[in-house]
C-alpha cells in the first residue's frame, strides 16, 4: 500500500512525473520512511553528508545560506519539495544550506546511490536539478565538506587542513603579564616546554606573544638585561586566526605573514589558545608549509625549481580534499611570491648594493593573487627618481637585476611573457616619474589600444623592495581617476572589456575554437574573464584598493554597487570556473604528461557541468550588459 500511495504521490511531482513507469516503480521500491520533530536541526552548510534525497511528505523545512557568522533565511520548504538532490549531484553529497524542521515533518527517503542512477538514465530528471543548481549558482568546491573528521590512518595527509584551527590549538597556553621580567616569562617557558608565551595586561587581555625566536634574536644574541619585562621583546599586535577557520586557512596565514604562532579567537574577539607551525604539519613532506620552508632556504635557482615542481600534486590533493578554490589560489600565488623573493635574494648576492630604493611588482593575474598552473611572467621594477644624468646607470642596474629574476623564473617554470611586459624590458623597469607619466597617459589621453595593453597595470601589487613606492604610485592613479577627464578612459576600457564575450550562441549552445590544436573545446581563461573586467572596472570607479576579483566583488557589495545576492552570485560562479580551470591543469600535468592548458571538450562533460557552465556564461553575459549600460549608455 505504502509503495502504490508513494507513487502515485510522486508521479504528480516534479521531476518525478518526468520518469517512466519503470523508472518510477524502481525508485519507489527504495523508499523509506523518516520522521523528524519540530525545530530540529538536519543539515548543515559545508559539513553535513547527505546520504539521501529527502522528499517532503509532511510538514516544512527552514532553508539557511550562512556567510562567516551570518545566517540568512533562504527558504522555506513544503510537502512535494525535495532536498539534497543538488548536494548529491553537484557539491559531492554535502549540504549546500543550513536545513532545519519548522514543524513535525515525515520524509520520503531515496537512497543515494539510486538517485544518481536514475539521473544519469533520464536527462530530464537531472536537468530539473541542474537548473536549479544553476540558477543559485553554488560552489562545489566553496560547499564542499569542510568539517569531515580524517582518520588517523588516512593516506591522504591533506584532509587534515580542511578541519577547523580550534581542534589543534593548544587552550591550555602560557601567559605571564606585563609587569614580570624577562626571566620570568623565560622560566614559565621552560618550564612549560612550549615555543610561546602569551603576555597579558592588568585585565588578563592577551595584548601581546614571546616566542623562542624572540629569546633567541632580541635576548641572547643581543645580551640583553634580563630584568626589563617581557614587554620589551613581545610581538604585538597579535595575528590571530577565528576557531572555525580551516587549519588550511590558517597555514596560508602563517606562509603570508612569515610567522610560526598564532593566537586562536573564539567570536567574541578574545584569545582561546595557540597554534604553531608544527600543529600545522609542518614535518609533512608533502605539505604546503614544508614547500614554502624549502623554497625559503632553497641556494640555488636548480633548487627552487625542484620545489615548484612539487606543487601541482599539492594543488591535485587539495583539489581532491574540497579546499576553497580562493585558498588554493591565494597557495599557489605565495610559492610564486616565496620564489620571487628568493630569486631577487640570489640575485642580490651577486650584485653590488642597489643604488636607490626599488620595488619589484607583480601585475595580472599574480597581481590579483589568482594564479594558476599555466602561468607566464608579468612583472616590472619601479625605483627611486634620480638626476638625468645618473639615470641610464641606475637602470641599468636593475635591468640587470631583471635579468638575473626573471631568467630564474622562466627557469623555475614561469615562462617569459610573450607580450614581453617584464622588468627585464627597459620599457618596464623605470624610475616612478615616468610611471606616473604612463598612468597620466593611459587616464587622462587615452586611446583604445593604449589602454588595452596598459589592463593588467591595474592589478599591481607590490612583492618585494620598497612597498611605498608602489603604494605611492597607487594613491596616484586614485587621483587621476577622481579628475573629470578619466570618464573617456573609463569608456574605452568598458569597450575593452566587451570584447570578451562568454562562449555561448544564440541558442544557448557553447561556442567551441573552429580549427587548430584545441578544436571543439573552449578557453576556461577567456571565460573567467568577463568577471574579472567587470569586477577591476567597477573598482576601479569606486576607488576600491583592493586587486583579487573576489575580494574586489566584495568590497563592491560593501558600497552597495552590486546586491548581495549579484555577490554570492559572481562570486561563487568565478569559483566555479576556476576549480573547473585548475582541476583541467593538474589533469594535464599529472595524468598525461602534458603542459597545462585552459580548454575543455564540452562533449567531456557531463549534463549537469554543461548545464552548470551555459547557466554561468548567461550569467557573465548580463554582467557586460550592465557594465555597457553603466560605462557607454548602449
Amino acid at each position: 500500500m505504502l509503495k502504490n500511495n508513494t507513487r502515485n504521490l510522486l508521479g504528480n511531482i516534479a521531476p518525478f512525473s518526468f520518469l517512466t513507469s519503470e523508472q518510477l516503480n524502481e525508485l519507489t521500491s527504495h523508499i523509506s520512511v523518516k520522521r523528524e520533530p519540530a525545530d530540529k536541526l538536519l543539515f548543515t552548510q559545508g559539513k553535513s553528508e547527505i546520504k539521501n534525497l529527502y522528499i517532503i511528505e509532511t510538514g516544512a523545512l527552514e532553508v539557511f545560506y550562512e556567510n562567516e557568522n551570518d545566517k540568512k533565511l533562504h527558504d522555506v520548504l513544503g510537502e512535494g519539495d525535495t532536498f539534497g538532490g543538488i548536494s548529491i549531484l553537484c557539491n559531492n553529497s554535502y549540504a549546500i544550506r543550513t536545513v532545519r524542521t519548522i514543524e513535525r515533518t515525515t520524509f520520503l527517503l531515496v537512497p543515494k546511490e539510486k538517485f544518481i542512477k536514475i539521473a544519469n538514465a533520464n536527462v530530464s530528471f537531472s536537468d530539473f536539478f541542474a537548473q536549479a543548481f544553476g540558477k543559485r549558482m553554488s560552489n562545489k568546491s566553496y560547499w564542499a565538506a569542510i568539517s569531515k573528521l580524517a582518520d588517523e590512518n588516512q593516506s591522504n595527509s591533506l584532509s587534515i587542513y580542511n578541519q577547523q584551527v580550534e581542534l589543534i590549538c593548544d587552550k591550555n597556553y602560557a601567559k605571564c603579564y606585563v609587569h614580570e621580567s624577562i626571566q620570568g616569562a623565560a622560566e614559565k617557558l621552560n618550564e612549560r616546554k612550549d615555543s610561546s608565551i602569551f603576555v597579558c595586561d592588568t585585565n588578563n587581555s592577551v595584548i601581546g606573544i614571546v616566542t623562542d625566536r624572540d629569546f633567541r634574536e632580541k635576548v641572547v644574541a643581543t645580551a640583553l638585561d634580563v630584568k626589563h619585562p617581557a614587554t620589551r621583546i613581545m610581538s604585538s599586535p597579535l595575528y590571530t586566526i577565528p576557531q572555525d577557520a580551516l587549519i588550511f586557512e590558517a597555514i596560508l596565514l602563517m606562509i603570508e605573514k612569515n610567522v610560526k604562532h598564532l593566537a586562536v579567537i573564539d567570536d567574541a574577539g578574545h584569545v582561546i589558545g595557540v597554534t604553531n607551525n608544527e600543529r600545522l604539519l609542518l614535518s609533512q613532506g608533502h605539505s604546503p608549509v614544508s614547500l614554502i620552508r624549502e623554497v625559503r632556504q632553497a641556494t640555488s635557482v636548480k633548487e627552487i625549481s625542484t620545489c615548484q615542481k612539487r606543487l601541482p600534486f599539492i594543488v591535485k590533493g587539495l583539489l581532491n580534499d574540497n579546499a576553497r578554490t580562493q585558498n588554493i589560489n591565494r597557495l599557489i600565488t605565495s610559492v610564486s611570491d616565496n620564489i620571487l623573493e628568493k630569486l631577487l635574494e640570489l640575485a642580490l648576492k651577486d650584485m653590488p648594493p642597489p643604488p636607490v630604493h626599488f620595488a619589484f611588482v607583480i601585475l595580472g593575474s599574480e597581481g590579483r593573487k589568482e594564479q594558476t598552473l599555466k602561468t607566464d611572467q608579468d612583472n616590472a621594477i619601479i625605483f627611486e627618481d634620480v638626476p638625468e644624468k645618473q639615470l641610464r646607470s641606475v637602470q641599468n642596474y636593475f635591468l640587470k637585476l631583471a635579468e638575473k629574476v626573471c631568467g630564474g623564473l622562466d627557469e623555475c617554470g614561469y615562462q617569459y611573457c610573450n607580450g614581453d611586459i617584464m622588468a627585464q624590458n627597459p620599457k618596464w623597469c623605470q624610475p616612478l616619474g615616468t610611471w606616473k607619466k604612463y598612468f597620466r597617459n593611459w587616464i587622462l589621453t587615452p586611446e583604445p589600444r593604449a589602454v588595452m595593453h596598459s589592463t593588467i597595470f591595474f592589478d599591481i601589487r607590490s612583492t618585494a623592495g620598497n612597498l611605498n613606492l608602489t603604494n605611492h604610485l597607487k594613491n596616484y592613479l586614485q587621483d587621476l581617476l577622481k579628475e573629470q577627464e578619466a570618464g573617456l578612459f573609463f569608456y574605452h576600457l568598458a569597450q575593452n572589456c566587451l570584447k570578451m564575450r562568454p562562449p555561448i550562441g544564440f541558442f544557448r549552445n557553447i561556442v567551441v575554437e573552429s580549427k587548430g590544436d584545441h578544436r571543439h573545446s573552449f578557453d576556461l581563461k577567456k571565460a573567467m574573464t568577463p568577471i574579472v573586467d567587470f569586477s577591476r572596472i567597477y573598482a576601479l570607479e569606486n576607488a576600491v584598493e583592493e586587486t583579487n576579483t573576489i575580494e574586489r566583488l566584495e568590497k563592491l557589495c560593501d558600497l552597495a554597487v552590486i546586491s548581495q545576492v549579484q555577490f554570492e552570485e559572481i562570486s561563487q560562479a568565478y569559483n566555479y570556473l576556476m576549480h573547473t580551470r585548475l582541476s583541467r591543469h593538474t589533469a594535464a600535468i599529472i595524468h598525461e604528461g602534458t603542459k597545462a592548458d585552459n580548454y575543455v571538450n564540452p562533449k567531456k562533460l557531463n549534463k549537469i557541468e554543461e548545464k552548470i557552465l551555459k547557466e554561468i556564461f548567461a550569467l557573465t553575459a548580463d554582467l557586460q550588459t550592465k557594465l555597457s549600460v553603466h560605462f557607454t549608455g548602449i
